[in-house]
């Protein structure tokens, strides 16, 4: 049964199986509760922080590592391109060797590209 807060009505506290002696003796539980709860939400609050930022740290390696490899292709095809500037007899001065055969093989490998 409730009743108003009228002048000469019971107190609310009387109404519930909660003694005065009680609620007081609860009073810093609440506070107690509440910094745990802040604790928890700022150690989930920091460790989304650190994921964050691992997460951004991991994005930049791999823009660079493929901005490196789009560099270094883009230096091979310059590099080859340019045919004239390989001399591929140098390596071997005698036309019989391997080496003068494999880069005769590549040379016209070179010129089909």
């Amino acid at each position: 049964m409730i009743r108003s807060f009228e002048s000469g009505t019971t107190p609310l506290y009387r109404l519930s199986s909660i003694s005065p002696v009680q609620l007081r003796d609860q009073r810093g539980a609440i506070l107690v509760v509440s910094l745990v709860l802040l604790v928890v939400l700022t150690f989930l609050a920091v460790t989304a922080l650190n994921t964050s930022n691992l997460e951004e740290k991991m994005a930049n390696n791999t823009q660079e590592a493929h901005r490196a490899f789009q560099t270094a292709e883009s230096g091979i095809a310059d590099t080859f391109a340019d045919s004239t500037m390989f001399d591929l007899t140098v390596l071997a001065p005698d036309p019989a060797s391997p080496v003068a055969l494999i880069s005769k093989w590549a040379a016209e490998k070179l010129v089909m590209l």
